[in-house]
């Protein structure tokens, strides 16, 4: 399960990277930490796609440029969402794109529907409502 290594460790990216965030818009505007972010990313991924001998660039890349596009926005929907509340609610909430991925996997992949997945769907939002609902 070398996938399983792979995904842990960009849980963990991801967790820092959220603190970091929360943190650097104390002074600076979440879009142009978003900026910064896209600006290193996009000749990594050149990189990565010369060397990998991935074709970055073909003739039908229009999924691509929606792809992005939409993990742009859902990311500066996000780092706004995070500059106005705390992480610790931020982060769960916007963790329910598990939930709806899996649920997207049913309805659009035709995933198998299985008692592990119902039982950790139910979990999920219950863990996501306990670590983000209202705090008194």
């Amino acid at each position: 399960m070398p996938w399983l290594v792979y995904v842990l460790i960009a849980v963990v990216l991801m967790s820092f990277s959220s603190l970091i965030v929360k943190k650097l818009m104390k002074n600076v505007n979440q879009l142009i930490i978003l900026f910064y972010q896209c600006l290193i990313a996009v000749p990594l991924v050149i990189i990565y796609s010369y060397f990998s001998s991935g074709a970055l660039i073909t003739i039908n890349n229009y999924p691509l440029i929606l792809l992005g596009v939409i993990y742009v926005t859902a990311i500066a929907l996000y780092y706004v969402a995070l500059s106005n509340g705390p992480l610790s609610k931020v982060s769960p909430v916007f963790n329910l794109k598990m939930i709806v991925t899996a649920v997207l996997g049913l309805i659009i992949l035709i995933e198998p529907l299985t008692i592990q997945l119902i039982l950790g769907l139910v979990f999920g939002m219950l863990g996501i409502y306990l670590l983000g609902g209202e705090r008194e």
